[in-house]
């Protein structure tokens, strides 16, 4: 079943956009105001957001924890419990 998906590998592109991704998040975390939440992305996360923003893929994910509608376009929620 797995033959039936393709590979991605991480390239110096991906590499580079997951740095910038987890450097704007530390930014955001260190200037936040007061009662404002700010996400940090672990790597596996960042990661992922990278591949889908790099070639422009959506990125189906139920964390919505994690993974905020409003302030990231290229994630999908496929279904809510």
């Amino acid at each position: 079943m797995l033959s039936h998906f393709s590979l991605i590998d991480l390239d110096i592109n991906i590499t580079d956009l997951v740095i910038q991704i987890r450097r704007e998040q530390i930014k955001k975390k260190a200037t936040k105001q007061p009662n404002k939440k700010v996400i940090q992305w672990k790597l596996p996360d960042a990661i992922q957001a990278a591949i889908a923003l790099y070639y422009n893929l959506k990125l189906v994910t139920r964390n919505t924890q994690d993974f905020d509608l409003n302030q990231h376009p290229f994630i999908e929620i496929p279904y809510t419990i």
